[in-house]
């Protein structure tokens, strides 16, 4: 179930950042919509990393 959360937050993740370097590049606004779902997939991708690290360090696989 991680792997399949990891891996969908990673391709939201992507897509978004190219949608806001577009943006940036552009001088066009971030829709506020999109900005609230990067900061979603960003704290699930840093949940994830955490608990991958603690599974590592305690021996866990």
């Amino acid at each position: 179930m991680n792997k399949i959360l990891g891996i969908i937050t990673g391709i939201l993740g992507i897509i978004i950042g190219i949608i806001l370097m577009y943006c940036g590049i552009a001088d066009k606004r971030v829709p506020q919509p999109l900005a609230i779902i990067l900061a979603i997939v960003c704290i699930i991708n840093a949940v994830l990393i955490i608990i991958n690290y603690k599974k590592k360090r305690n021996g866990e696989e």
